[in-house]
């Protein structure tokens, strides 16, 4: 081993984490396809494995968000009324439907992209 300190690659990472991202990133970029393709292939070879997989992940999903998915099924089975305008800015035609609390499923805002964008929160990348 060159280097004395057992912890040195470690530390490396750590203090040039971003560069290592940016490396990813940009190699992510320009394998796409190829990675598309071997993922593709890899599933459609393991069906069964990446079935059991899913499975369980759409389970785990399900027992965490009981709440969520109970008010996306409501408001599912809610239409836009015809020509309503949005609730936010009123001068749009309201074409999305919100919910800001799960609990309370039957309370829901009739929004334009516009306003349903901006007060929706945008998902977090953890590890970042």
């Amino acid at each position: 081993m060159p280097y004395k300190n057992p912890n040195y690659y470690k530390e490396y990472y750590q203090r040039n984490k971003l560069k290592f991202r940016e490396y990813g990133r940009k190699a992510r970029k320009k394998h796409r396809e190829r990675e598309n393709k071997r993922v593709y292939d890899w599933r459609k070879k393991n069906y069964e494995k990446y079935k059991d997989a899913h499975r369980k992940h759409a389970k785990k999903y399900r027992g965490k968000n009981k709440e969520k998915i109970k008010a996306q099924q409501i408001t599912q089975q809610v239409k836009i009324p015809k020509n309503k305008l949005c609730d936010i800015c009123k001068m749009y035609k309201a074409q999305e439907k919100h919910h800001s609390e799960y609990n309370s499923p039957n309370k829901l805002k009739f929004l334009c992209r516009k306003c349903h964008k901006n007060i929706t929160p945008k998902p977090t990348k953890k590890g970042v």
